[in-house]
């Protein structure tokens, strides 16, 4: 579930016809793809590792703020470092230390070697890395399709396919694997992954030393500049600021409150996999449908449906409702909100100049996700409070509220244009 891009490090403009190389493009993709599969599976197996060894439900409610809080201040101030390093070489380093700082959890839990708070520092490390090296990978994409011959919807629904397969996938596949050899063991895949989006950047992408940011300029100045124009864009501030409010609720869903009721109620992780994944299954369906017919529809209106059905599809897990009946309403919600994905990251690239889309990218992510670790916190002692129903049904007010505020917001009018 990740959710909100971002400056090129390579200048990929010649003179005359350019040819097409879709060899840097591809590369891109499968980074991305190994990289968000190994966060789907790891996004199942923390809390469930948690929750079998702690039994606390609070405790998972920390650990998932763990690896929420440092979207902020991640997101926040790594552009103008990403933009200063070079996306390339940004993308290398925040992979290869996310690595490390990803697999010492299931080596230390062999080794009998990994107290709570230790876990918490070591999610807390691997969430502040990701952040940068997706943060260059995105904001190298409008660049790469470029290259390619890929207008920008079609490429964007490409990228959300592959990050919604990877909610597909990942959560059936970390279901099946918690079940077969432990949360620890899973945890491996997502050490690797970053190893293998490491590999496909160094190899594939072209190396540059150009920088969009000159590194002896200030650093707040370059920062309030990217600061400005997200403040200063209608639909761009109207869309994060409404993501704020939306994770507050979507994340704590999918992070605390259905890991505890299918550990608790449903005594199966392999349900648990399901469910989410049929989220993933109708995300993928969207973003298909909008990368074939996206251009010809009203952006304003497909925004709002989808924020809409995406409400409604969480609001109903507060139901009493079998597991089948979870995974359709989120199916369900999923495809219609599917595309919303790629044209949030289509309108952000198109509005968005070049020489900003380090920082306008990293502000965008971190506003997005402000609201998430808040909501998790909240999510983990409710449940002690009034049990997991009544905590689902609590943030039901929070999708009424954010949709109604987004159809009377004047900013999105914009898209209409």
């Amino acid at each position: 579930m990740q959710a909100f891009p971002p400056a090129p490090d390579v200048e990929f403009r010649v003179d005359g016809p350019k040819p097409r190389r879709r060899a840097p493009f591809i590369a891109l993709y499968l980074a991305d793809a190994g990289s968000m599969l190994g966060n789907a599976l790891s996004e199942l197996a923390i809390p469930w590792f948690v929750l079998a060894t702690t039994g606390s439900a609070a405790k998972t409610g920390l650990t998932a703020l763990a690896g929420l809080l440092p979207l902020i201040p991640a997101g926040l101030f790594a552009g103008v470092f990403v933009d200063r390093l070079g996306l390339r070489r940004a993308s290398l380093m925040a992979d290869l230390a996310s690595l490390v700082s990803v697999g010492l959890i299931p080596l230390l839990y062999r080794l009998d070697s990994l107290p709570f708070w230790l876990l918490w520092v070591l999610v807390f490390a691997g969430a502040s890395l990701d952040v940068p090296g997706a943060t260059a990978r995105a904001a190298l994409l409008p660049d790469l399709a470029e290259m390619a011959g890929l207008n920008l919807e079609r490429a964007n629904s490409i990228h959300e396919v592959i990050e919604s397969g990877a909610g597909l996938v990942g959560p059936i596949v970390a279901g099946v694997l918690i079940g077969m050899v432990g949360a620890g063991t899973v945890l491996w895949a997502d050490a690797l992954s970053f190893g293998l989006s490491a590999a496909l950047i160094a190899l594939f992408i072209p190396p540059s030393n150009r920088h969009t940011v000159e590194p002896s300029s200030p650093y707040r100045s370059d920062f309030n500049r990217g600061l400005r124009f997200v403040l200063g864009d209608g639909p761009i501030r109207a869309i994060f600021a409404s993501a704020t409010v939306i994770n507050f609720a979507i994340l704590p869903m999918l992070a605390v409150l259905l890991p505890y009721y299918m550990k608790t109620v449903a005594h199966s992780s392999a349900s648990l996999g399901f469910t989410v994944g049929a989220f993933g299954l109708g995300s993928v369906l969207g973003a298909i449908f909008f990368g074939v017919l996206g251009h010809r529809w009203p952006r304003r209106s497909v925004l709002l449906i989808g924020i809409a059905a995406l409400g409604a599809g969480f609001s109903l897990l507060a139901l009493p409702l079998p597991a089948w009946g979870m995974a359709l309403s989120l199916f369900l919600g999923g495809l219609i909100a599917g595309p919303n994905g790629p044209l949030i990251s289509t309108i952000l690239q198109e509005r968005t100049p070049p020489e900003l889309r380090g920082r306008v990218f990293g502000i965008t992510t971190a506003v997005g996700y402000a609201g998430a670790p808040l909501g998790v916190l909240v999510a983990g002692y409710l449940i002690q409070v009034i049990g997991v129903r009544w905590s689902m049904a609590s943030f039901i007010p929070v999708f009424v509220v954010t949709t109604l505020a987004l159809v009377l917001d004047q900013g999105l009018r914009a898209l209409d244009e």
